[in-house]
């Protein structure tokens, strides 16, 4: 059985530094292809300046902490919920942007 992201270690102890997209989707409990989208809505930020086809690494401890982060959790979430539901198509990315910045503003 393999173990839990949260206390997998590296050789030399402690978590590894660095996370992929579906490491990353485990953590927050969404699917793989949800990540990008909060990227792409900045709820997220990618290791480095990664091209769009690049393979992306996020920082362990900064996902950890959004992960223990309710509101953040929350706009996450909602983010995905209304990227899907208003699909890409229809400009769902943008609308999403608009929400998560919204609710930053309102959660201040």
């Amino acid at each position: 059985m393999k173990a839990d992201l949260a206390t997998e270690t590296v050789p030399g102890g402690g978590p590894a530094a660095c996370l992929k997209v579906e490491e990353v989707a485990r953590l927050i409990g969404c699917a793989r292809h949800a990540v990008p989208v909060l990227v792409r809505s900045g709820l997220l930020q990618p290791l480095g300046n990664p091209r769009a086809n690049a393979t992306k690494y996020f920082q362990t401890e900064a996902v950890m902490q959004r992960c223990r982060d309710g509101v953040w959790l929350s706009q996450a979430i909602e983010t995905i919920r209304l990227h899907w539901g208003a699909g890409a198509s229809s400009g769902g990315v943008i609308a999403n942007q608009s929400v998560a910045s919204s609710s930053v503003t309102n959660s201040r």
